[in-house]
């Protein structure tokens, strides 16, 4: 927003101006791509036509003209408007959390995915019952079958000899014990006769 304001001032005297501004509530539209960096208030410009009879005192640059007269005459008569720009201002104001929205868009989609693909998937693929001799293997259990099936004829074998050399145990236990009492059978009927 831009004020003018066109005032005739006697000769030294001091004009302050003051303008009240309020930025209550904003729109995130109405803030600037980096809010955090604060708000620029445009710089004053003091438009001023000085009388003639005070150039002299004046120390005050020609005007350059782009028109053939000020190529071939030059600029004859210096220009009683003076134009002073005064420094833009920097206002920093407590802003609102940007990354909140995007923070909400994220957890939003994120749960609306999570929703989705479980009920995606239930309602379109079908459960079929395969028997584990029909059932597909991946590239890994391709490769892991055939040592897979090794090692378990080898611990079958394992166990089969395992259980030879306990069958083989406790048959020499059992013939012990039949050896055992037949000789106390026989300790027993000569103790009798």
């Amino acid at each position: 927003y831009h004020l003018e304001l066109v005032l005739r001032l006697p000769p030294r005297s001091a004009t302050v101006i003051k303008i009240e501004t309020e930025y209550s509530v904003l729109r995130w539209t109405e803030y600037p791509p980096d809010a955090n960096h604060g708000f620029y208030v445009g710089s004053a410009v003091l438009t001023t036509r000085l009388p003639r009879d005070s150039l002299a005192n004046a120390t005050i640059p020609a005007r350059k003209d782009g028109t053939l007269s000020h190529l071939f005459w030059g600029n004859p008569s210096i220009d009683p408007v003076l134009t002073l720009f005064t420094e833009t201002l920097l206002v920093t104001m407590s802003t609102p959390d940007f990354s909140m929205p995007y923070n909400v868009i994220c957890l939003a989609c994120t749960v609306a995915a999570l929703a989705f693909g479980p009920i995606y998937n239930i309602t379109t693929k079908s459960l079929v019952l395969v028997p584990p001799e029909e059932e597909e293997r991946s590239i890994l259990g391709k490769l892991l079958k055939p040592i897979m099936e090794k090692l378990t004829k080898l611990l079958a074998s394992i166990t089969s000899i395992l259980g030879l050399k306990k069958k083989i145990e406790t048959d020499n236990t059992k013939n012990k014990e039949e050896d055992d009492n037949k000789t106390n059978d026989t300790q027993s009927d000569d103790k009798s006769s």
